[in-house]
């Protein structure tokens, strides 16, 4: 199969998307909603001196089991607090507060560091000319420069 260089880093683009996005869209589709309360705001050992470690503890009850979780990051809830929460059915422990940073800040820390790379590549002109083809094959990549 060949591709211009545009249509090839947009197929890189999404595929590295997927990769790192595509798990929580699906997470997101299957999850239920309920409603939790901030418990309190702990800390850990290492950063909570410098405020690298701090979490929400958050309680929601499903069906007639009270369920406890710490929250992944700092997201500034106030104790006291009502928040809705996303949990998978059958696995009420797998719960997140529905906030967009708390879905999706982990992916996107993760997702940023190969995409710079890949930008770099496309803003690069010497290491794919502008105007080659890229062949994707069985045996890799190969880039046909046109004439």
């Amino acid at each position: 199969m060949q591709l211009t260089r545009t249509q090839f880093f947009l197929l890189s683009f999404s595929v590295l998307f997927s990769l790192f996005f595509a798990q929580k869209i699906i997470w997101l589709a299957r999850a239920n909603r309920a409603k939790g309360r901030v418990v309190m705001t702990g800390h850990g050992n290492f950063g909570s001196v410098i405020g690298l470690s701090t979490y929400q503890v958050i309680k929601y009850v499903v069906n007639t089991d009270t369920i406890v979780f710490n929250g992944d990051m700092d997201l500034g809830l106030v104790e006291g607090s009502q928040v809705s929460i996303l949990y998978q059915p059958g696995q009420p422990y797998d719960a997140k507060v529905s906030q967009f940073k708390a879905l999706f800040g982990d992916s996107l820390v993760y997702f940023i560091g190969p995409l710079l790379v890949l930008i770099i590549i496309f803003l690069t002109p010497g290491l794919i000319p502008k105007h080659s083809q890229i062949a994707i094959g069985w045996r890799g990549l190969k880039i046909l420069e046109k004439k």
